[in-house]
């Protein structure tokens, strides 16, 4: 009898063993899936918000501020991310919800981002940083255990590829498996495809490394997508191990108990049993076999009631936990409406504590005009009698006033009556808060009447039409221009009126563009309504569609007819004016060069006559005066060349390597002897830096002889001349002051142009009027400008810039003028 005890004992404590270990395994599998069922209910929300905004900007993207609102607004719905941000290819923040984020540029690589093609979605891996300035080189370290995963939608607007990035908060996956698992003492983990570790509340002996080596990943998947193990886990030590996949994300949920604490528990739960047992036992040997079966039935009778009531304990612990679990409130009336049960979450609808609400009736909660509809359903299904009909399911949404805010909130509201042989006991309903979904339905309905306002008034003919090309709308501008009502277009074939050629060409961009997906510009000619033949460039863009409508496409027609034929105008000018000014250009340097001839001879016979007529001295004026008009006839002529050549491609400019104050500093010997004959002071002021650029030397050089040869024409005699120069960045810069008569301001601009001087320089002491136009069409084939000023004390300035097109050289400060 002592053997088949302790024999019976131990049998006992192992059947119980198996019992309470296919307990905890089904418990856990509940947990994996009420985790693994909220996570994925966290990603789609996320990802059908990204939907939502990417839908909302499907025409054009937004200016900054509106997308900063949009993306606000979307976050406020949002418990469990903790910013959106909308990113370009090179990964710049072009919106985001946190200010300090916006303009930042953050390495895609960090990101484990890749361009996606547009209405992409995909899941990154955690990143230990708590927003998106953490992956910056210079940002502070993140403190453990701090965490973000990163959503990514792909878009494409206004033919740019973005980024739609939503930063989901791993905390919230973390506070979720604590209130979860909190009355329990398991541990849980939330992990991607890769075995990283995304969210776990904080727990001692938990492991870092080698999580993908748990057999979940080296024995199940991907077969299988749950599963329970005994052995290693997330934790030191050996484990007792479930987990299961979540819907449509690459994630899995491990949820575990240590072997120690299930023996544990298994202990505090059969130890009544077994004492229990072992002391009838030793009651029932003491008696011998006058108790044996009374004993035997009272302790099987023990077991089963002990069983009954752990299997009572975990069903209650297991209802507990999926009701507490839920994102929606469920709740039970009695048959006359008055409310028995409803879960905490009828608190945050309300704003009153859970226990003012039990006792209350039901349609007492929700706002009046609804009032009605509920208790017309609760009576009508009180006095509806059924025999083998099934329970039917009530739905409607109504608005209940928040006590603690004074918001309205619209909830979905469904309610199944419960019947017991017959009759009514009750009902049975849960109640989901539907604001965020009625009030985006709201918006969205609103930016499609914006839309269609948009395109009814739009001045260019608009259309839309499927993919079977039949037409679907027309706005007004596209009536006028076809002359057609919308009411008999609607429904018919795309291309009436065209030819086979015209409705060919359109057919093919339509499927390039179905095929492409990408917005198509092309141009064409199209008949309008008074028969005439107008050019018109065509913008087609694909309208995605869903489930209930196919793909359309988006045509619009722009009248370019005026403005090709005011381009074809402006051509024809141009190339009149360009054959002018050639054969203008040709003419002077031909007949410049047939006066050249001439010239030569007239200087030299005049120069041998002056020589020769020593002894008369009548004669030698006459042959000097002849000799001085040929020179000055013969420097007009070299203008004219000079004009001619700059006017052409013969006179290129040849760019080398030239140091300015040398180039400067020559011209000024060169005329030297003039300045002095006129008592003239020359100050140059080059500075100390070298002033390279490149440039043609032997033009600069004839810029700067015809500014200083001005300058001292026109200066009084004894006056003072300032030659400076200067680099300025990039730039050279050059002041030539005089205290001449100075230019009227009406003719700052006219002296140069060819064969003009100015009015105060007409009394002989001007030139031909070219060396000023040639001066300026050397400055601007460098690149460079030339200007003239007054000087405010008197005189005038003339002041020019180059570009130094010299690698390396660097900048100096500005010379004060």
């Amino acid at each position: 009898m002592a053997l088949a005890l302790v024999l019976g004992l131990g049998l006992l404590a192992g059947w119980q063993w198996h019992l309470h270990g296919q307990q905890l395994e089904q418990r856990q599998d509940l947990f994996a899936r009420v985790l693994a069922d909220h996570a994925s209910h966290v990603l789609d929300g996320a990802a059908q918000t990204g939907t939502q905004l990417i839908t909302s900007w499907s025409q054009r993207l937004p200016a900054t501020p509106a997308l900063q609102d949009s993306l606000r607004q979307a976050l406020a719905y949002q418990t469990d991310v903790r910013a959106i941000a909308l990113l370009d290819a090179e990964g710049l923040v072009i919106a985001s919800t946190r200010a300090q984020e916006l303009g930042l540029r953050i390495p895609l690589r960090r990101l484990s981002a890749k361009p996606l093609a547009p209405g992409a979605v995909e899941l990154g891996h955690v990143l230990p940083v708590r927003s998106l300035d953490g992956l910056l080189p210079d940002s502070p370290p993140t403190p453990p255990g701090v965490g973000l995963l990163p959503l990514f939608q792909g878009l494409e607007l206004d033919g740019r590829r973005l980024l739609l990035l939503t930063q989901l908060n791993t905390d919230s996956f973390s506070n979720f498996m604590s209130r979860t698992l909190e009355q329990d003492g398991a541990h849980a983990a939330l992990l991607d495809g890769q075995g990283r570790r995304v969210a776990s509340p904080p727990a001692d002996g938990e492991r870092n490394e080698s999580i993908h080596e748990l057999p979940p990943f080296t024995q199940f998947l991907p077969e299988r997508e749950s599963g329970h193990w005994v052995g290693i886990g997330l934790r030191d030590g050996q484990q007792h191990a479930n987990f299961r996949m979540a819907s449509r994300w690459p994630l899995l949920v491990v949820v575990e108990t240590s072997r120690r604490d299930a023996l544990r528990a298994w202990w505090s739960r059969s130890a009544q049993g077994l004492l229990t047992t072992a002391l009838f036992g030793l009651m029932g040997l003491a008696a011998l076999l006058l108790a044996a079966r009374s004993q035997g039935a009272r302790r099987q009778a023990l077991m089963q009631r002990d069983l009954a009531r752990a299997a009572v304990s975990e069903r209650d612990e297991a209802l507990a936990v999926i009701v507490s679990s839920l994102q929606e409130t469920v709740f039970r009336c009695d048959a006359d409406g008055f409310l028995r049960f409803a879960s905490a979450q009828v608190e945050a609808l309300t704003g009153l504590p859970l226990a003012r609400q039990i006792g209350k009736p039901l349609w007492e909660l929700i706002e009046p005009p609804q009032r009605h509809r509920l208790i017309a359903l609760l009576r009508a299904e009180a006095l509806r009698r059924i025999d083998d009909q099934e329970p039917r399911l009530h739905q409607m949404q109504v608005q209940v006033k928040s006590v603690s805010d004074g918001s309205i909130r619209s909830i979905d509201l469904s309610l199944r009556a419960l019947r017991r042989d017959g009759g009514l006991v009750g009902f049975a309903g849960s109640a989901v808060d539907a604001s965020a979904r009625v009030q985006a339905q709201r918006f969205l309905e609103a930016q499609l009447a914006f839309l269609q306002q948009v395109l009814e008034v739009s001045p260019l003919p608009t259309s839309v039409f499927d993919i079977e090309r039949n037409y679907v709308f027309v706005n007004q501008a596209w009536e006028r221009f076809h002359g057609r009502e919308r009411d008999e277009v609607i429904g018919t074939r795309v291309g009436w009126g065209l030819t086979d050629a015209q409705r060919a060409q359109h057919e093919a961009m339509d499927q390039e563009l179905i095929a492409a997906g990408r917005p198509l510009r092309y141009d064409t000619q199209l008949r309008r309504s008074d028969g005439a033949v107008r050019d018109v460039i065509v913008y087609k863009l694909l309208l995605p569609g869903d489930a209930q409508q196919r793909p359309r496409i988006l045509a619009l027609a722009l009248d370019v007819t005026e403005l090709r034929d005011a381009e074809r105008a402006i051509r024809e000018a141009r190339d009149a004016a360009e054959e002018a000014s050639r054969t203008k250009s040709e003419f002077v340097a031909n007949i410049s060069h047939e006066l050249r001839t001439p010239l030569q001879s007239i200087i030299g016979f005049s120069e041998l006559g002056e020589h020769r007529s020593g002894d008369q001295p009548r004669l030698q004026a006459m042959f000097g005066d002849i000799h001085m008009a040929g020179h000055r006839m013969l420097s007009l002529v070299n203008d004219l060349l000079d004009v001619a050549k700059l006017d052409s491609v013969v006179g290129a400019i040849h760019l080398e390597r030239s140091e300015l104050r040398e180039l400067a500093r020559a011209v000024a010997r060169e005329l030297q002897p003039l300045i002095d004959s006129r008592q003239l002071l020359l100050q140059l002021e080059l500075g100390s830096e070298p002033l390279r650029l490149k440039a043609d030397p032997q033009r600069l050089q004839q810029v700067l002889r015809n500014l200083l040869a001005n300058a001292i024409r026109f200066s009084p005699v004894g006056g003072e001349l300032q030659l400076r120069a200067w680099a300025a960045g990039d730039l050279l810069q050059v002041r030539l002051l005089d205290q001449g008569p100075g230019v009227p301001e009406g003719e700052l601009e006219a002296i140069f142009d060819a064969f003009t001087q100015s009015s105060r320089t007409k009394d002989g002491s001007g030139g031909t009027g070219l060396g000023l136009t040639i001066s300026r069409k050397i400055v601007q084939a460098h690149g460079g400008s030339l200007w003239a000023e007054n000087r405010p004390g008197g005189g005038a300035c003339f002041a020019l810039k180059l570009p130094r097109h010299v690698p390396g050289a660097a900048p100096t400060e500005p010379m004060p003028l």
